[in-house]
C-alpha cells in the first residue's frame, strides 16, 4: 500500500482538500482512492487501473479554438450576499455563493451568466449550457473559470470551457447547471 507514491503501513491520516489541489491518494494493487470535499460532504474517489471503462477511454474531443469566443465581460457584483442551491448528479445538492453576473455580447446577442464564487475564491466559477449541450457536449452543462474582475471587467474564454468529470464517468458526482444559469451561446 502507498500514500502519495510512498510505501506506508499501519494507520495514517488523509488530507481531503478541495479541487483543484490534489487530495492524498492511497494505492493498493490496481486501486487508487482519495477523499475529496464536494460541497458540504466528503466523496470517495476510486480508480481501478484494470477498469474496462478506463481502458476504452479515447480522451476528450475539443472544438477548434476560435478567438470570437474569448470575450470581455462586465462584472456586476451581487448587491447583497446570496446563494444558489445546485443539484448534483447523485440527487443531492450543494450551495454556492453568487458572486454576481457577467454581461457580454456574443454572436450579436446580449447575454448574461451568473458567476459563482469558486472553492478557492481566486476565480469565478461559471457553469453554463449552450446549444451544444446534450448534442456535441455533455447535457448537464460545461464549466468555465474566469479571473476575478479588474475594474469590473474579466475575460470569458469559452475556448477553455470544460466538461465536468461526470460527463466521462457516470460514477462521478458533479453539479448540474441550474436552469437559472442557462445561456444560449451558439
Amino acid at each position: 500500500m502507498s500514500l502519495n507514491g510512498k510505501p506506508v503501513s499501519g494507520q495514517f491520516a488523509l488530507r481531503p482538500v478541495p479541487s483543484p489541489k490534489p487530495s492524498d491518494r492511497v494505492t493498493a494493487g490496481d486501486f487508487t482512492f482519495s477523499v475529496r470535499p464536494i460541497g458540504d460532504a466528503l466523496a470517495l474517489l476510486v480508480t481501478d487501473a484494470q477498469s474496462q471503462f478506463l481502458k476504452g477511454f479515447k480522451g476528450p474531443t475539443w472544438f477548434r479554438i476560435d478567438a470570437a469566443y474569448r470575450i470581455q465581460a462586465r462584472f456586476q457584483p451581487a448587491a447583497s450576499p446570496r446563494t444558489i442551491t445546485v443539484q448534483m448528479t447523485d440527487g443531492n445538492s450543494t450551495t454556492y455563493q453568487i458572486a454576481g453576473e457577467l454581461l457580454f455580447q456574443c454572436a450579436d446577442q446580449d447575454l448574461r451568466l451568473q458567476a459563482l464564487t469558486s472553492s478557492d475564491r481566486k476565480t469565478l466559477f461559471v457553469p453554463f449550457r449552450d446549444e451544444t449541450s446534450g448534442k456535441e457536449t455533455y447535457g448537464g452543462g460545461r464549466f468555465l473559470e474566469a479571473d476575478l474582475p479588474t475594474d469590473s471587467r474579466t475575460i470569458l474564454d469559452f475556448n477553455k470551457a470544460y466538461n465536468p468529470y461526470c460527463s466521462y464517468n457516470p460514477c462521478v458526482i458533479c453539479p448540474v447547471v441550474p436552469a437559472k444559469i442557462d445561456s444560449r451561446l451558439r
